[in-house]
């Protein structure tokens, strides 16, 4: 899994690749946990957002913003990204840019 920080709250989270939006539910311990479908058998999972702008079933396009950090309400400052392919787990660091990284 990926930790990524959320030093910038107000800051939406984006879309990396093309997906579908296929689960969205809350938790008041991880906060939102979106599941999305992306082409050629990758799934990610996002959790930790406080707050979503989409819903289940939309697809979404490179650069759509899902949401929002978890807020100041939501002990643990962070969000955390899992992706898999075709079943398998993968280390997202390894397919997912950073801001700030070339």
């Amino acid at each position: 899994s990926l930790k990524i920080s959320s030093e910038k709250i107000n800051n939406p989270f984006l879309v990396d690749l093309l997906a579908r939006v296929v689960d969205l539910h809350y938790t008041s311990r991880d906060g939102y946990t979106l599941v999305l479908q992306h082409p050629r058998g990758f799934i990610s999972r996002i959790s930790g957002m406080g707050r979503v702008i989409v819903a289940a079933g939309m697809d979404l396009c490179m650069g759509d913003a899902m949401g929002f950090g978890p807020g100041k309400s939501r002990r643990q400052g962070s969000v955390t990204l899992r992706l898999w392919h075709n079943g398998t787990p993968l280390r997202p660091a390894d397919y997912i840019r950073q801001p700030n990284q070339k």
